[in-house]
């Protein structure tokens, strides 16, 4: 503690900072001043946005305890991670993220530079056990789209115990690391996004870094791409149109160009990013580029889990973008159209159509049709558990 104090007495002039005002700080609820919280950021080297954005201590607590993103990646270090992220995600129900937007784009540049090109097998990798992973995480991914984020987050977990428990003590046969690996980025994508869908920001962040770490020991972009993608999408939901399409640049990168389908959710999320920041033309570039991308599409050449991807002017991201930029009718052209394309099992799909719709409603002043579409969003919350979706009715309610 007294060296803390030293070292940020030597970063503030004339600012005496002794021992005692640090153990203040930490033990009787004595907020540093500006200047001070400013010393400590730098010394712990903590983004000054990540300051701005939770007050003191949230800062210090989430700089602190995030798992630390440099080193080596491989499946040594994705192990480790994963491990860290298990032993906090059950209790840890912190509502904002843990990483910043500068540890964000390291994290991809890192991620990028480190994907390992591993052939695939063609040995024997008992392949019923892997052929029951996949399906297990289809079906997550389904129930996911029924039943929304929080009980798949528990289940998600649970695979992600059962996984790790195969490549830690299983006897494999040549090639079963690399599948193992690929079924654990998968779990890892997932359960991150359930975190997210149930309003656990900072759960959904460790996992997505974890799965960047595993995607990367595994040799599979695709996953990771998925992963990045995620990751832009939250900070969509943020706020951050920056951060957004940082993410979504970085996973364009390493995309396959044969996946247009893939290409396509790319451009169309970016259109959220571009509408955050104000950008009217950018916002309707990207979607159309994800349309053209969507038309060109050969679903053959698609990830398995490309399998929700509509058309993206139809979907509630780019009803989003358009709403955000003031195109008010086509916005609801484009949520229509969604609602409709919809099917009988999407119903976390459909509550977020209709939020969404609600919003526009209420910026065009139609403020009686937005309060009768939050009456029935919240009523369908009650089998859906969705917290993002709780999130966008409590902003109009």
């Amino acid at each position: 503690m007294s060296e803390t104090a030293r070292r940020i007495a030597n970063r503030v002039p004339g600012m005496a900072v002794h021992r005692e005002k640090v153990w203040r700080w930490e033990n009787r609820g004595v907020v540093p001043d500006d200047a001070a919280q400013r010393a400590l950021a730098a010394e712990f080297r903590i983004s000054e946005r990540l300051v701005a954005d939770h007050p003191w201590p949230q800062w210090l607590v989430f700089a602190c305890d995030a798992e630390p993103t440099g080193g080596v990646w491989d499946a040594g270090s994705a192990a480790e991670v994963l491990d860290r992220v298990l032993s906090s995600v059950e209790v840890d129900r912190r509502d904002f993220p843990v990483y910043d937007a500068m540890t964000i784009g390291h994290m991809a540049w890192t991620w990028s530079q480190s994907i390992i090109t591993l052939t695939e097998s063609r040995e024997s990798v008992s392949r019923h056990v892997t052929d029951y992973l996949q399906t297990r995480i289809a079906q997550l991914w389904l129930l996911d789209d029924q039943i929304g984020g929080e009980p798949c987050f528990e289940a998600g977990l649970g695979e992600l115990r059962l996984v790790t428990t195969l490549l830690r003590k299983g006897r494999h046969e040549p090639g079963v690391q690399q599948h193992l690996l690929r079924h654990l980025a998968a779990l890892e994508r997932f359960t991150g996004w359930a975190a997210f869908d149930a309003g656990r920001e900072a759960a959904a962040q460790r996992l997505w870094h974890a799965g960047l770490r595993t995607s990367a020991a595994a040799g599979d972009p695709d996953q990771g791409v998925y992963i990045l993608s995620c990751v832009a999408l939250q900070a969509a939901y943020a706020g951050d149109g920056t951060t957004t399409l940082d993410a979504l640049d970085a996973a364009r990168s390493q995309a396959d160009p044969a996946q247009d389908t893939v290409l396509a959710m790319l451009d169309c999320w970016s259109s959220r990013g571009h509408a955050l920041l104000g950008d009217a033309r950018r916002t309707a570039h990207a979607l159309h580029q994800a349309d053209a991308h969507w038309e060109a599409r050969s679903p053959g050449d698609d990830p398995d889990w490309a399998y929700w991807m509509p058309q993206p002017s139809a979907t509630c991201e780019a009803g989003t973008a358009l709403l955000h930029v003031g195109e008010l009718q086509a916005a609801e052209q484009a949520l229509t159209a969604g609602l409709a394309a919809l099917g009988a099992d999407d119903a976390r799909d459909r509550a977020l159509y209709l939020a969404r719709m609600a919003e526009l409603h209420y910026a065009a002043g139609r403020r009686d049709q937005a309060d009768a579409l939050a009456v029935t969003v919240s009523a369908q919350l009650e089998q859906v558990h969705s917290q993002r979706v709780r999130n966008q009715i409590a902003k109009i309610a």
